[in-house]
């Protein structure tokens, strides 16, 4: 509408995943600049526990990094929006 962009789909994409040679776990994830998302980790897909909320940057990205992981046979992670 006279130029302004309409934004339909808030939804974070996960663009990246690696893990580094220290065993750092990073994952970026592209989202609407401004918006507020929320990460959660999970180590059975039914139980989820919040690790970051932050607001996406002007570049569209939000990163996130595990350090120091704990000791655990798998952990799956999931963004969303936080409304």
């Amino acid at each position: 509408i006279n130029g302004t962009p309409i934004t339909t789909n808030l939804s974070p994409l996960a663009v990246s995943a690696s893990v580094g040679t220290n065993g750092a776990f990073n994952v970026t994830y592209q989202g609407s600049a401004g918006y507020f998302y929320a990460l959660e980790e999970s180590t059975n897909l039914v139980n989820w526990v919040p690790r970051l909320t932050n607001q996406v940057t002007l570049n569209g990205t939000l990163s996130f990094s595990i350090t120091n992981p704990p000791v655990k046979a798998r952990a799956f992670y999931r963004a969303h929006l936080v409304q």
